[in-house]
């Protein structure tokens, strides 16, 4: 199934709604109904719950539907398996409030964390987003923690703000969605919600951060959506699709700052010598490389004003025979994991 005509859509109400929480669904059996648990603790109660069951091969999809039988703000929708970032796609399209919420199956939100955004009193914001913590072994840590503040885009460009990649912890304005058609792209399996954020921020103009902590990232779930071991090649191409929303929100705001590009020649190292932790051939290296070299984001960086190692690393990468470069960071790779 690979529409939402032809998906099999349990619901059983239809009102007015402020947050649409989506919730994509695989194999996440052992941690389902704690988190459906405590999104239906929810001191605010204006919202709907789109759970997609992404053709999960578990008890998933039962426990969803026996969840929406007791439960009316709870959209079940079954369909065969297309990946997190068609799941969230089709739960954005058939949602029906003004701010988008995504959750993911395996973590937490205390009963407080949506009354926290405040959504009723919010004006002229495209973006709120706030702190979570970590929960490993049972063990809660602070992770990450922002203060009360509003910002306009010129002010978000910073690495807490511009980097906090992760689509949970956030409200975004539907509106701001549907006008710029922005979407997870479903031809990446990694890194997409890079590109989603990135993609959505590049048309915002608002921003409000938040001082709660109340989204729990479960970091020791074995199903995790964010437990993969990370492609290389992929992460590439969507560095590549992620660079040009954040160029276009530079130029569009006539902003000359030189983060965006020192950050970028730092993740251009990480691109030629992750490949080595992950045993790439040569030839998948020199396939790697090659679309490096060819990359939009690669030709704007090297022409760049940058310090001297820099521009010799950038140099090395775009002229050395791909044979050295193989040789020469499969060194510095091996060196790093004898740390």
């Amino acid at each position: 199934m690979s529409t939402v005509d032809n998906m099999h859509i349990s619901c059983n109400t239809d009102k007015i709604i402020q947050i649409s929480i989506i919730v994509p669904i695989y194999r996440v059996e052992q941690y389902l109904s704690s988190c459906i648990k405590s999104i239906l603790k929810q001191t605010y109660s204006n919202f709907e719950l789109i759970l997609i069951d992404d053709g999960s091969p578990d008890h998933c999809g039962k426990i969803c539907d026996e969840f929406a039988r007791k439960d009316s703000r709870i959209k079940v929708i079954h369909q065969t398996n297309g990946g997190v970032s068609k799941a969230r796609n089709i739960g954005i399209k058939i949602a029906k409030g003004k701010w988008i919420c995504f959750i993911d199956p395996d973590d937490l939100i205390t009963p407080e964390y949506l009354e926290k955004f405040d959504p009723d009193h919010i004006n002229d914001i495209d973006l709120i987003i706030q702190g979570h913590l970590i929960l490993r072994k049972n063990l809660y840590r602070s992770e990450c923690k922002f203060t009360n503040c509003i910002y306009h885009i010129k002010d978000i460009l910073t690495p807490d703000l511009l980097f906090f990649l992760v689509p949970w912890s956030k409200l975004y304005k539907k509106e701001l969605i549907v006008k710029y058609n922005i979407n997870f792209p479903e031809n990446i399996s990694q890194y997409e919600d890079m590109v989603f954020y990135h993609n959505f921020i590049s048309h915002a103009n608002t921003f409000r951060t938040i001082s709660s902590q109340r989204y729990i990232y479960r970091q020791n779930s074995k199903n995790s959506l964010s437990s993969f071991i990370p492609d290389p090649m992929k992460y590439v191409i969507a560095m590549e699709m992620s660079f040009k929303y954040l160029k276009n929100i530079y130029e569009k705001n006539n902003i000359k700052n030189n983060y965006l590009f020192l950050d970028n020649i730092t993740n251009l190292r990480r691109n030629v010598i992750y490949p080595f932790y992950f045993k790439y051939s040569k030839s998948q290296y020199f396939q790697l490389i090659d679309y490096i070299r060819k990359s939009e984001r690669y030709k704007i960086i090297y022409f760049h004003d940058c310090n001297f190692l820099n521009k010799c690393f950038l140099y090395c990468l775009h002229y050395a025979p791909k044979l050295l470069l193989y040789f020469i960071f499969w060194i510095i790779s091996y060196i790093y994991r004898q740390k």
